[in-house]
Order: C-alpha cells, then sequence, then structure tokens
C-alpha cells in the first residue's frame, strides 16, 4: 500500500472538479492531495481508509475529506462501482466568498474542516440530488451555485461528526512513511492471523516498544486498537453479507475470545454484533 501524491487538474473552464468513477471496482489506491473532496458512493461496498480511520463504505455513504489526508477505497467484491467526487481548493472557495455573511457557515466549514466530516442521513439524502444537479450541468456559474448549495448543506448539518482523530498527523518524515507503510501493508495481508507486537515491529525495524507510541504519534490510535477497529470492520462486512455465526465470523476475524469480541465490538460499534446485524 504505497502512499502517493494525487495531482488534481481542475478543468479550464471549471473552478473545481467532477469526477465521475463507474468501473468494476475502485483502483484501491492510497493517496491524498491539497484539495479538499467530496465522495459519494453511488453503487459499491467495501472498506475505506481516511486518515486514521477505518470503516466500511456501502451504497450512498458520503463524506468531506480534509486536505493532505491519506485516503483509499477498496471494494469487498469485484462487480459494479459507482461514485461521484467533487475535488475543490480551499483558497479558490473562500477567495470568493470571503466577504459574503450569508456564507460565513462555509467559510466556517472550510476553516475547521480539515479532519474530515461524516454526515447525517437527512443531509446525504439532500446532497444526493444537488451532486447530481451539478454533474449534469456544463461549466458556468449556474453549476458554481449549485456547489455553493452544496456546501451550505454539509454546512449546516448540525450532527456532522469528524472523520479523522483530533492527535492525527500524516507523517512528513520519508523514512518514517516508508515504516508506516510496510507496517500497514503487513496487517493487511495478516489481520485474520496472530499478530503480535514483535511481528509487526520487525517489519519496520523497531523495537515492539516504539510500536504503540509510533502509532499514537502518527495515526493518533495505539497499535492494538488499530488492528482490533480493523478486524471489527472485516467482520461487519461478514455479518451482513453471508450467514456464518456470530462465533464462526468472531474466531475467523482473529478474535480467539468470543467474549472478547463481543465487547470490542460493543466499543467500536456501540451494538452488539447480533443486534447490528438485526438493524441493518
Amino acid at each position: 500500500m504505497k502512499l502517493t501524491r494525487e495531482n488534481i487538474v481542475t478543468p479550464e473552464k471549471d473552478s473545481f472538479r467532477c469526477l465521475s468513477i463507474d468501473q468494476p471496482e475502485f483502483d484501491n489506491h492510497y493517496h491524498y492531495h491539497p484539495e479538499f473532496e467530496i465522495t459519494w458512493i453511488v453503487e459499491s461496498s467495501g472498506q475505506r481508509i481516511i486518515g486514521d480511520d477505518i470503516s466500511q463504505f456501502t451504497k450512498d455513504d458520503l463524506v468531506m475529506i480534509g486536505p493532505h489526508t491519506p485516503h483509499q477505497y477498496k471494494n469487498w467484491e469485484i462487480g459494479k462501482s459507482q461514485a461521484r467526487v467533487i475535488q475543490f481548493d480551499r483558497d479558490t472557495v473562500l477567495d470568493a466568498i470571503i466577504n459574503f455573511k450569508e456564507f460565513s457557515a462555509i467559510v466556517k466549514l472550510l476553516n475547521e474542516g480539515g479532519r474530515g466530516y461524516f454526515f447525517s442521513a437527512k443531509t446525504i439524502k439532500h446532497c444526493r440530488k444537488k451532486i447530481e444537479e451539478i454533474f449534469a450541468m456544463e461549466a458556468g456559474p449556474f453549476k458554481v451555485l449549485r456547489f455553493l448549495e452544496l456546501l451550505t448543506i454539509i454546512s449546516e448539518d448540525d450532527t456532522k461528526s469528524p472523520i479523522v482523530s483530533f492527535g492525527y498527523q500524516r507523517p512528513q518524515n520519508h523514512e518514517k512513511l516508508a515504516s508506516l507503510k510496510r507496517i500497514l501493508d503487513y496487517l493487511d495481508e495478516h489481520w485474520d492471523k496472530n499478530v503480535t507486537s514483535p511481528a509487526v515491529a520487525a517489519v519496520a525495524n523497531m523495537h515492539p516498544q516504539s510500536l504503540s507510541r509510533f502509532f499514537k504519534q502518527h495515526l493518533g490510535i495505539s497499535f492494538q486498537d488499530y488492528l482490533i477497529n480493523l478486524r471489527i470492520v472485516k467482520s461487519v462486512h461478514l455479518l451482513l453479507n453471508t450467514e456464518r455465526t456470530i462465533t464462526d465470523i468472531a474466531f475467523s476475524c482473529g478474535f480467539n475470545n468470543l467474549s472478547n469480541y463481543y465487547r470490542q465490538f460493543k466499543r467500536f460499534k456501540n451494538s452488539s454484533p447480533g443486534d447490528y446485524r438485526r438493524a441493518t
């Protein structure tokens, strides 16, 4: 999982980029860019990584990703993957609206939204129509007005919540970044096995006692919590897409104790696995 910088090229006649994705699977590209990004999943499901957050995504998932935040979308299955992505430069928008008091909510959103946001179901429902309208329009002032309407809707969502943790910092040191990539690659391949701190530390050529501190410093989460969350996300996919028993799912996802699986699931999902399966 190599982290790369994506060069966003805005069309000559537009002030922001609209990217329509329609393919068998997302490209699994782990990348970042200095622009904000609004991503709406039209059709697909899988796992996404945004900064230090690992979550499941499904149809109608909508997030705003902050500048310079590494992110990746990975499908559970190859089939039909559709998304609408809007990428825009923060300063371009702020320069255009900063003197209009009516846009104060958008100004606040962009000034305080570096950690990105999840949105409520109500907001997502309203945003879908606006995004469809934006993608159907030719470049011009009315397209920009629709875009500002979209930003207004998400800025006024009082229940929106940050995606990335408060303590998250993207590694700036190339050597540390390489170490982080090796660790995440290892966990992505061995999450369902008996993963130990010494084994993971050895991948990055560091002392086991330094591993959790390294995770806290660069991902804002401990090594153990990262691994547990990764396993919980994998188990959610099995809960919702198979008829396998909860016990079978727990053990196949690396939990060697059923009560511990229930406890950790409750901690990360605020629900029991059974209730989560029935509710969803």
